[in-house]
């Protein structure tokens, strides 16, 4: 909890003073694991996945928040389509300390609308020790990575 309310209160501070920032902005690091999809290939590929964050450097990188893919991983094929609440929270053992992690999945079910499905969803775990991760779906638009990583730092209204 501590690493996101420092994020947050270092781009409220260039927000509101950039002189209270520090001069070595903060790189913040992105662990990304892609799910198979049916072919047995990745969901989404690298690129697809950079242009997600070249999108979010846009909107954070002039608040001093920076973003880089330090590790790239595989996700295993029984997490390609998150259908149900444990699902997600079962993501929370992947979970790597330190990083933001973002699970790119084939489909991801919405947990309130049974017939809705989302593009995107920040998600705290429900099981002890809960754990804040995001998790993107392969339809997910060019946009998501920056709207989840808004809410992953504190901004939650819509």
């Amino acid at each position: 909890m501590g690493n996101r309310r420092a994020a947050l209160v270092m781009a409220v501070c260039v927000i509101l003073e950039p002189a209270l920032a520090s001069a070595a902005d903060p790189i913040f690091a992105l662990n990304v694991a892609i799910a198979p999809g049916d072919d047995g290939q990745d969901v989404r590929s690298r690129a697809w996945m950079d242009d997600q964050v070249a999108l979010a450097e846009h909107v954070f990188g002039p608040l001093g928040v920076h973003l880089h893919v330090w590790h790239q991983r595989s996700l295993d094929a029984r997490f390609a389509s998150i259908e149900s609440l444990p699902e997600r929270d079962a993501l929370a053992a992947l979970v790597v300390a330190g990083e933001i992690n973002v699970f790119v999945v084939r489909s991801l079910r919405d947990s309130e609308v049974p017939d809705m499905y989302r593009r995107g969803v920040t998600w705290d775990s429900r099981t002890p020790p809960s754990r804040r991760f995001i998790i993107l779906a392969s339809d997910a638009s060019r946009s998501s990575l920056a709207h989840e990583l808004g809410h992953f730092f504190g901004i939650f209204p819509h």
